[in-house]
């Protein structure tokens, strides 16, 4: 029922959804579109910022000690397979 009242009104669900609610305005609208979105972000403050940066370096700092303990094992692991089954 919805989709023919849609249809009566001379769109079509699909197209409805798809449609832009304005056209035209170049690059130069484009342009201030983004420069007033990005009047709209809060920005970290300074405390905010070096916590962030505190935790990604940490992240990256335990991952890479797991993704190396990873490795050694699992090289350990593959050359004692290698050495058992070239010895046969």
């Amino acid at each position: 029922m919805a989709d023919q009242e849609l249809e009566a009104q001379g769109r079509s669900a699909g197209r409805a959804a798809a449609e832009p609610t304005s056209r035209g305005g170049g690059a130069i609208q484009f342009i201030r579109e983004c420069w007033a979105e990005l009047q709209r972000v809060q920005w970290p403050n300074r405390r905010e910022l070096w916590t962030a940066t505190g935790v990604v370096i940490l992240v990256c700092l335990v991952m890479g000690v797991y993704l190396g303990a990873l490795d050694a094992v699992l090289t350990r692991a593959s050359s004692w397979l290698v050495r058992q089954y070239a010895s046969h």
